[in-house]
Order: C-alpha cells, then structure tokens, then sequence
C-alpha cells in the first residue's frame, strides 16, 4: 500500500507543475497514516492486534528432555535424539566431504594453498571485491593449478580432454560428472554451515550468499575476521522498517573453513570453466562466478538444504533433522549448554548473541524456538560477548575443532579435537555481560521476582492441564506390565458425534517429582471385573440389556485387549462383534485413546454410520489436521497411517494423551493387497507408538498367520483368538453357464434374472448386493439394470458420489440393489442384505469370502450366489506366496471341487484349517451341492491340486519367514522405526541416483548422444523433432506410444518417465496434471536414450549381456521396458538408462 502511495505521489507532482512532491505527499497523507479512518489505518490496527497475540503466545512444547542433568537427550515431537548422535553427523559428513574433496573434486592430486594470515578489508564496496583477490593475500594469486593439472590429464583427469580432427575438444561427460561431484561437495559445505556456525541461519538467506561484491549487493556474504572464515548473514525480514539489513556474523569450523578456502581458490576456477561449457548458459555461469554455493546448473534452495540434512541425521537418530526442526532442536540445546542453575530466570529485556545471530531477539526465542517444559519456567541464559565466540562454543560443544585457528584440514579433523577442560571459577559480570549496557548485575531483587511470577502465571495458566497430561504420558509405562486402566463413564444423550456425559474421575495423585517417580497413581480396575464392567458397556451401546457375548472368544479377546499387555490377533466371523473391541474400551477408559485403522473407505464409512447411531464419541484424521483431546475414538485410513504427518499427529498426541493401543480392522487386507496398493507394503510402520498392536479379521487362514506375524512386526508372545467362521444362516448356492451361454452378456442377463427372482420375496428393509470384478461390468450393469453402484476407483467415483449411493441404496431409493466391486466386499455391515451374488470370477478366495459375508448380518437367513463361466481361469503367476495360494485356492474352490463338494466345507477349511459341512450341524441351511448329493462326505474328497509354480516351501525361505520378531513393544516400535529409515535413506538414495543422471545428459539431444561418434562432439543441443540422426520422428513418436505403465508400476509419470520418488528429482502427481503436459524438465532424455540404445547394435548388444535379454523387434524391446521389473526397481526403463550414464558413458 505504501508503495502505492508513492507511485500516486509522484504521479501528482508530475501532473501538475504547482505541485511537488512535498505537497502532494501531504495531500495523501491521511490516508497512509495511522489514527485516521482509512483502509490503511483499519489494516494496521489488524496487525497489530494480530503481532500482540504472537508476541503474547506462548508455543506448546515440542521438546521433552530426557536427560535433565547433563542435557545429552531430548524428544522432539516424539523422536528421541541423543547429542551424542548428533555429533556423529558431524563427523560422518566430516568423512564424506574430504573424500569427496581428495578424491572426486581433485581426483588424487596433491593440491593445496598455504595461508597464514588472510587479509579482508570489510569496508570494501567495490564490485568484485572479495579477499581471494586482495593483492595483499599473494598466496591466492595463481588461481589457475587444477586448470593447468586438467589440461596436462594429470590424475583422473585424464580423459577431460579428447582430440577430434586434430582438435582438441572437452570431454562434456566428464565435465559433468565433475560438476555433479562437485555440487556434492557444495552439499556439505553448505549443511556444516547451516548445523555447525553457531545459531542456524534461514534456508533462503544461507542458499543465496554471494563470497564478491557485486553490482546489486554491495556487501558480501564470505569475509575474514582475524583467522575466522565467516559467513555474513543480512537478514532482510525488517529492511522495510528499520532502513537497513541487519548483519549477522557466523564463524565457520576449521575444517569447513580450510576446504571453503581451497574449493575457492582451487576448484572454483576450473567449476566456472566447466559450468560454460556444459550449460552455455550466462545465468549458470554468473552463478559460479558470484555465489558461495551452487548447485551444478541451479541455485540451492532450502528444499536443498533441508534433502541433504535429512539424507545424513536419518542413519543417526532415525529422524528427519531439516532446517525447521533443526532450530528447534539447536537452540534447545543452545539455550541448556549455557545455563547455570542459579540463572534459571528469563529476561528477556537481554537480547544474548545467539539469539541476535537467530535473527530475532532472545524474546522471541524463548517464546517459539526449542520449548521444553523446562524452558517454560522463564530460564535465562548468560550471553557470549561477541558473535564468533558464539559460534565456536557451539563447535567446541558439537566436538570439532573451532573455527578461528586457521588449520590445514588434515589437521582440522574432529579425532584430533580436544575438549577444553572445564572452568573452575565461576561466571563474574565482565564475562556475562549482556548487549544491554544497562545489565550489570544478575542479581534479582524483589520486583523483578514479582514480575517473573506474574509472566510465568500469565504464560502458562491457560496450558498447565494439557503439560500435566504431557508429563503422566511421558511417565507411564508402556511394557504391558500393568493391569488396564479403565473407568465406566455414565451413559450420555446426545446426536451423531456428540460427546457422551462421563462419570467424574477423581482427581489423579501426582507424586512430588514425576521424574523420579517414573508413574502415575491411577484407579485400577482388577482383571476379574473386565469382561462384566465391557459387557455392561456393550448393553448400553447397542440399547439391549439382554446383550450377551457373541462366543467366548469375543469375550477372552475382549479382556486381552484391555489389559494391554501383548498383541493380539483376533478371528472371528463376520457378525462375530469384532468392531466392539475397539469402540468399547475407547468408552470405558478415561484419557486414552485407541487409534483404529482402516484400509477402505467404505469400512470407515460403515463405522462413521455405526458409530453415529450408538452416539459413540470418535474422531476421523485427516490430512493436516490435529487430533483433539476430547475423542479417545480416534479413526484413520491405512493409506494416511503411512504418511510423516500422521506420525507427528499420532507423536503430538502421545505427549498430552496416552495412547492405550493401535487396532488394525481388516489386517489381512495389506498383506495381499501389496500388489495393486504400493502404500500398504510397508505396513509395519504402523508401530511408530510403542502400544499393544490388536489385528482383526473375519477370514484370516493359517497359511497366513505367519505371514501375518512378520509382516507387523507381533511381539514373539503375541496371543491369537479365533473362532470357526461358519456362518449357518447362509445358503451356498454355486451356478457354472454353459457352454452356448458362457459370455459376459449371458452372465449379466442370468444375474439380473436371478437378483429379480428373490427381490421378489424381501420386505422393505431387505437388500441385495452383486459383486463384480472389473469397474467396467459394474458401471454397465448398474446402468442396464438400473441398480446403484459402488467402485473404490477414485478417478471414476468419487468420495461424495460414494457416499450418495451408499446412502441412496440403504434407504432404498430407486433400488434394493447395488452393484460393487471388490472395494465393497469388505467393510458394509448393513445387517438385513438377503442375497448376495459373484457375478464372474472372484480376484481370490478371501476376496470371494469377506463378499459373502455381507449377507444376512441380521442373523436371518440369505443366500450367497455364485455364477461364473464354464471355463476356468488362468493359474496365478504372482510372486508372494501367500497371493498366489490365494488366488489358487479361489480356483480349486470354484472349479477342481466346485460342485462335487460342500460349500460351506471348502470355504471354511480355507479360512479355518478346519472345515464344516453342512451335515455337520442341524442349524446348517445346506449348500446346493448338498442338496443335490446329501450323502456325500466332504472331507473324504480328496483331488490333485492344478499344479503350481512353486513348492509350499517358497514361503519357509522367503526373507520374511525370518524376521526377528521382538519381545517387547518398545523394541517393536524402534524396529519398525529401524526399517522406515532404512527405507526413506534407499529412496533418497536411488532419487539421488537417477537425478545425477539425469543431470549428467539433461541439456543434450539424446539421440545424438547415443548414436554420436565422438563424445566431445555428440554433445548436439539441437530440439528432438530436428535431430539429424533420428530419421524419421513419427517412428521414434510411434515406437514411443508404446510405452504403457501397468499395475506393477508405481508412480511414474508417463511424459518423462521419472519415478515419484522425491519432490526434487520429480514434482508430487496431482490429479489436475492428469493428461496433460506438465512441463517435465527431463521430458526428451530416458526414451529417446532407450530408443537409440535400441538402433545402435554394439550399445544394443552390451545392454542385451548385460540385462540377459534378446530384444527381436522394437515391439519385443518396448515390451521388456514396461515389463516387471527386477528386483525393488521402479521400471526396466529407468534400469536401461542408469546402466548407459553409469556404464558407457564412463
């Protein structure tokens, strides 16, 4: 608005020659002023009110120490980090950056400039400027000894240089493989100076230093203050206010400081050389001219920053440190190191040094960075009296060797650091002072005391009952060791989510230090009263006082689940009151939550229902949300339970709640879902909580228990409860077409004809459900029939339209009928569906099952019908062993026995090991194959088995059969952190991988890159349509339409075929980029690479050893690229491209 106003200013006094600019400012000045009605005035006072609420709030603690004596350990948002772990970052970046120096950078030369004293004049504005090129430091003179070393191919720099008709000629794939090198070098250059120069400086201000003067900023960024290299920071946030930048000094550790040096007097040079060469690009080339950091073609960013950070703390404390976090964490550490404990009182009219190098004041830094429950009790931190002696305290504490002592980096290295010893005199004014003139004393007399106790009152006051919570969560134990604590809330009224009205707890008995104590005191209900205190529970929740235990299973799970003291897997039938050992123990106890995932979103549609009509408090997560304190219900998708913010959320809550346990409904779905859903494949991450993991399922054979076991991490003593799945009010009725009549056409008619014939006899309330395997038949035989439908596909429908039918059908709005793919087979419990029918062929034997136990909820009698076509289907060909018997079994259920045995008998063998004929049991309705042979024995039928690809002793060997199952649920939850690191460090990896080679070719044609035949010269930078060697490009654009990603791709974007697999090598997807070009930047590299690779015979022919392959036409060749993959790899593509920059252009 100012700005506006200025423009307008000028525009008046030019208008008008009556008129300067002094007169026409005061013409304009009510209306950019203060206290006068105006926008402007209105906008102020907004902000105002709105820095008094910043200023005036106090940030909710992120940090709880765990070591408060010597500090050495802390939680951040849940995540334990040890300063000892920290410090091994340091070094091993310390490790990586002088092999990347000696060894990729300077590839083995012996190179180095010697300095003693650097001469920096800070007052120096003239462009250019820097103390590399000072005439007084002569030893920075001769810039030129790598260029020369390059030249003369002495070391690995042999082949930078090629001949070519008599000419020498740069090798650009050399040169690029060195930037690449070299901006890794950059990398860690850049985080030292982020985690290692005292307070960390933003992203934005770090990733832009200049180490010249330029045109546009006078004043560099890289100076020399006495021996220190120091990074000069010019935060800019209030130039608008105050007139000018603020510089903010930052001392380099010795190390970094050593190698910056010689980076910019030995590397540098040959860098911009190589950058003009490579890119021709002047934008890239002023970037090595000017910048202190730069990052091969580009500029770093603090998503750089932030990659690189978090590539090296993951291995360490198994967490993510990026700049954000980071300056929580340091200045908590900071904040700790410098305190004594006769000075635990803020003041904050003291702006400390470490603060002011932060870039805010210390006011600011106690109110939002690094909180603990500590440093809420106002401490004070004496101050360091300059800048750089900031900085190297804080080296000194980091165990490097402290910048200031212009070392030789051989002799900089963090093994030959020894720390200081300790002062024995205690801290006196002249060694404390603060940047005050005022403060010369530390002694607090009586109205500062006052003052201290009102803002601690004021401060904390509105947050003390969620820290008490905090701290009882953080004491309690864990280990399963202690009987379930629980409470039985009185019944309440209310609608939908409305909480109910619970009994009064008495108030908890803390003990005089909750650190020591280690516990909370809380009213414990003894173990004998469990089962009638959840039986009178489930009474009121369902409205019946003659509610009983569906089987003694539910009742023995029920009680395990209370007591919270091993997992558990529980089997019970559909109908069998699974859902009740969630929602029960969430109404029973008091400030506890259970976490129940789901994995459809149908399942948590059917839950949201039922739990609305029970009047059930509960709360839905959803992305970006956090979870509330009211809610001990707390329900999220398994596809959200994957993701790092529902961590923090689930890590935020545990610190002011206690979290009883996490429950997976439906736990068999991930296991043999993996194939067409990536995010379930790592489901042991579910265990980021160290609680009792309850698994519920209502068809969960005993092949897979192991699996099963494995695949969660279940403690090694984990107990299991199952119950016979047979379900006797159900009528299995198996119907074959014949051969004249065996179409899809012919199937659909036979389903609607048999669907109409039962509707006949429902009563209002009745249902019927057809499942279908493909969206395709479900969208035309809902529209031939006039049926509703439901598909999981989002792309095809979504949650809204979901949700309408759903609703729509269940009130039986135009229909009793839906039609669902397998989405639906699981999770809808709508009690009175009377038929359900399989129309075609089931994805599988669980699949098939969990549809048919859709019907009859109510306990009345239905009937499960199956129609399928005369032939079989093909055999399974998957990998897991556990989806192929499943699939397998599907086949032998429906088509080797089919009907020469019961039913019932086959279905409940499969998921019980032990099967139930329906002569077995009077209350058995019997199946159709019963009703045509009754005297048959269906355990007397024994056929061979459609031979399959693998022996059963696949899964024995299989490298999830020896998971080390853990004896505790803190181990539990640090393995599975374990595997996740493990994991996101193979992904940062592999992104890194494939974006140095993308970068290596980006900016060439590819083609000519391939089929060139000098290497210097193949470098053509012509567009791919005008390439002289590609012939004709509607063959390239023909043969390249033959690239279709299938289902065992994840994540590729079909423009450029680039994986997914980091924001940095390739954007998120968005739905609103579908079909369209989104301006890849890598978009004309990997295909037109595997196409000439393809037409040139030796390359084609090394790839073809290489891969064990023999590719007989383009066609063959196109379908080995959209093949499976080997391996973990994302496509043999991607495989084919790494192999050509890492092998042939080596």
């Amino acid at each position: 608005m100012r700005l506006t106003f200025l423009r307008e200013i000028r525009a008046r006094a030019s208008a008008s020659p009556e008129m300067d600019e002094a007169m026409a400012c005061d013409s304009l000045q009510p209306w950019f002023v203060e206290k006068n009605y105006s926008t402007f005035a209105r906008l102020r006072s907004l902000q105002h009110r709105a820095s008094a609420i910043a200023f005036s709030t106090m940030s909710l603690p992120r940090i709880w120490w765990m070591d408060s004596e010597a500090w050495t350990s802390l939680n951040y948002k849940g995540n334990p980090i040890a300063f000892s772990d920290v410090c091994l970052i340091f070094q091993d970046v310390e490790q990586k950056l002088v092999d990347i120096w000696e060894n990729k950078v300077l590839r083995g030369l012996q190179l180095r400039v010697d300095y003693d004293h650097i001469l920096d004049d800070p007052s120096e504005r003239n462009v250019g400027y820097s103390f590399m090129f000072d005439p007084r430091n002569t030893c920075f003179q001769d810039r030129a000894c790598l260029v020369r070393a390059v030249v003369d191919g002495k070391g690995g720099f042999s082949k930078f240089l090629l001949r070519y008709q008599d000419e020498l000629v740069w090798n650009r794939s050399a040169l690029r493989g060195w930037l690449q090198d070299y901006a890794e070098m950059q990398k860690l250059l850049l985080m030292r100076a982020e985690m290692l120069s005292g307070a960390p400086s933003r992203g934005s201000e770090l990733t832009a230093m200049l180490y010249r003067n330029t045109q546009a900023r006078e004043v560099r960024n890289l100076m020399v203050f006495g021996k220190h290299l120091t990074l000069l920071g010019q935060y800019s946030k209030m130039t608008a206010l105050t007139g000018r930048d603020k510089l903010i000094p930052h001392s380099l550790d010795a190390l970094t400081s050593d190698i910056l040096i010689q980076d910019l007097a030995l590397a540098r040079p040959f860098a911009e050389i190589a950058a003009k060469v490579c890119f021709g690009n002047e934008e890239v080339t002023q970037l090595y001219h000017d910048h202190l950091f730069v990052n091969f073609n580009k500029a770093f960013t603090s998503d750089d920053l932030s990659a690189v950070m978090a590539k090296h703390s993951l291995p360490r404390v198994q967490y993510a440190l990026t700049i954000n976090p980071w300056r929580h964490i340091q200045t908590a550490w900071k904040r700790k190191f410098k305190c004594a404990m006769e000075d635990i009182v803020e003041m904050d009219m003291e702006d400390d040094v470490d603060s002011l190098q932060a870039g805010h004041t210390r006011a600011t830094e106690n109110r939002t960075y690094g909180l603990s429950t500590h440093s809420l009790a106002a401490a004070a931190e004496d101050v360091l009296p300059l800048f750089l002696q900031a900085s190297v305290g804080w080296q000194e504490r980091c165990q490097v060797m402290p910048g200031g002592t212009a070392l030789p980096y051989q002799q900089a290295r963090s093994h030959l650091f020894i720390p200081k010893a300790p002062a024995t005199t205690t801290r006196t004014e002249s060694t404390s002072s603060s940047l005050h003139n005022s403060s010369t004393s530390h002694a607090l007399d009586d109205a500062m005391v006052d003052k201290i106790v009102a803002r601690v009152t004021e401060q904390l006051a509105p947050m003390l009952t969620n820290l008490i919570q905090g701290l009882a969560s953080k004491t309690r134990t864990t280990s399963g060791e202690h009987p379930s604590d629980t409470a039985d809330p009185a019944q309440g009224q209310g609608k939908g989510k409305q909480k109910e009205t619970m009994a009064e707890e008495e108030p908890p008995t803390f003990p005089t230090s909750l650190q020591e104590s280690g516990a909370i005191r809380r009213r414990v209900t003894p173990a004998q009263d469990l089962p009638v205190l959840a039986l009178q529970k489930m009474q009121m929740l369902l409205r019946d006082d003659r509610t009983s235990w569906h089987s003694s299973q539910q009742r023995d799970a029920m009680v395990a689940v209370l007591k919270r003291e091993k997992d558990i897997i529980v089997i019970l039938p559909t109908g069998g009151g699974k859902s009740m050992l969630a929602i029960v123990p969430s109404m029973m106890e008091v400030n506890m939550a259970t976490i129940l995932i789901l994995p459809l979103n149908s399942l948590i549609m059917d839950y949201e229902r039922r739990l609305t009509a029970m009047k059930v408090p509960y709360q839905v997560y959803k992305s970006g949300q956090q979870l509330n304190l009211q809610d001990n219900l707390v329900i999220v998708s398994a596809d959200k339970s994957q993701t790092p913010h529902w961590r923090l959320s689930l890590a935020d809550l545990r610190r002011r709640k206690e979290i009883a346990r996490i429950i997976m409904d439906e736990a068999h779905i991930p296991l043999i879902a993996k194939g067409y859903r990536r995010s379930l494949e790592n489901f042991y991450e579910v265990r980021s909580e160290p609680v009792p993991l309850v698994l519920l399922s209502a068809t969960l054979p005993p092949i897979f228990m192991n699996p099963l076991a494995n695949m969660y991490r279940l403690l090694s003593d984990h107990i299991t409860c199952r119950r016979s799945t047979n379900r006797p009010e159900l009528t299995y009725i198996l119907e074959k077409m014949t051969g004249e009549s065996d179409s899809q056409s012919a199937l659909a008619t036979r389903g609607i004809q048999i669907m109409e014939e039962q509707a006949a006899r429902w009563g209002s309330k009745d249902r019927g459900l057809v499942m279908v395997p493909s969206i395709g038949s479900c969208l035309e035989l809902a529209r031939d029939a006039g049926w509703h439908h439901f598909v999981g596909n989002r792309e095809t429908m979504n949650e809204t339209e979901r949700q309408e039918q759903y609703q729509a059908w269940i009130d039986g709005q135009g229909s009793k009928v839906m039609v669902a793919t397998s989405a639906f087979s699981t999770g809808n419990d709508y009690p009175q569906v009377r038929l359900v029918l399989h129309l075609d062929k089931p994805f599988d034997m669980l699949d098939y099952i969990q549809g048919q136990g859709r019907a009859g909820r109510d306990g009345m009698p239905a009937i499960c019908h199956t129609l399928v076509p005369s032939r079989p289907w093909k055999e399974s060909r998957k990998e897991e062993e556990t989806e192929r018997q499943n699939e397998q079994a599907a086949l032998d259920h429906l088509y080797l026995y089919g009907s020469k045995r019961c039913l019932r008998y086959g279905a409940t063998l499969f998921t019980d090991g032990m099967g139930v004929g329906c002569h077995e049991d009077e209350l058995n309705r019997r199946c159709s194959v019963c009703k045509s042979d009754p005297d048959h024995r269906p355990q007397d039928i024994r056929m061979a088995s459609i031979p399959r690809s693998r022996g059963a002793d696949a899964e024995a060997s299989s490298s999830i059969s020896r998971v080390d199952h853990p004896r505790s649920f803190s181990q539990a939850a640090r393995q599975a952190k374990e595997l996740r690191v493990g994991r996101e460090m193979g992904n940062l990896g592999r992104a890194q991988q494939i974006e140095k080679a993308l970068q290596t070719v980006l900016g060439t044609c590819c083609i000519c890159l391939v089929l060139g035949n000098v290497e210097g010269t193949s470098r053509a930078q012509h567009d791919l349509t005008s390439c002289p060697k590609l012939g004709s490009f509607s063959v390239y654009k023909e043969w390249r339409q033959n690239l279709r990603y299938r289902k065992h791709h994840n994540m590729i974007c079909f423009i450029c075929h680039v994986p997914q697999l980091s924001d940095s090598l390739h954007p998120t997807f968005t739905r609103a980029q579908r079909g369209r070009n989104v301006g890849c930047k890598y978009a004309d590299v990997i295909a037109p690479i595997a196409f000439a690779i393809f037409h040139h015979s030796s390359v084609k022919g090394r790839a073809e050893a290489y891969f064990e392959v023999d590719w007989a036409g383009a066609g063959a060749f196109a379908d080995w690229l959209m093949g499976v993959p080997r391996g973990k790899s994302e496509s043999n593509l991607i495989d084919l491209f790494l192999w050509y920059v890492e092998t042939e252009l080596q």
